[in-house]
């Protein structure tokens, strides 16, 4: 019987069903079992801010280590929470296919439908300068700051 490969994953739920995709699919193309290994780390713990954190890696330095200590083959993690300075001791191995990247508008109405004048904030930071809301809406970035749409044009 062989042992199932063990996948170092955030418990969060984005996390463990993006991970449980890579499993699924790994042992749809093997055969392999693959068992979920949920890691906390420490920006899942911190009520610090995560500028306060210092950003990059909070979330997957923990995972680095587990993996690096022989307690997980491999590991899922979003790629825009990676340092930009790899570890040379980890191979990224593979990137899965994405869904469509776009941030989405998720409420009662569309965002045709919205007065002139709320307020919007994308969660990501990458997000905020490709939203020019149609000029109906200000936005304010995840640093504060805000562009109205006469300052978007």
């Amino acid at each position: 019987m062989t042992v199932p490969l063990r996948l170092g994953t955030r418990k969060s739920l984005m996390a463990t069903s993006q991970s449980q995709i890579v499993a699924d699919r790994l042992t749809a193309l093997t055969g392999r079992d693959v068992e979920l290994v949920g890691v906390t780390t420490f920006g899942d713990v911190s009520r610090a801010h995560l500028t306060q954190l210092g950003g990059t890696g909070v979330f997957v330095n923990d995972l680095r280590g587990r993996l690096l200590a022989g307690e997980v083959d491999f590991a899922v993690h979003s790629l825009k929470d990676l340092p930009t300075k790899p570890d040379e001791r980890i191979a990224m191995a593979a990137i899965t296919r994405r869904d469509d990247p776009r941030d989405a508008l998720v409420g009662p109405v569309k965002l045709r439908d919205l007065p002139p004048g709320p307020a919007w904030a994308p969660v990501h930071r990458a997000g905020w300068p490709s939203c020019a809301c149609s000029g109906r809406i200000s936005t304010t970035s995840p640093s504060g700051e805000t562009r109205t749409p006469a300052s978007a044009r």
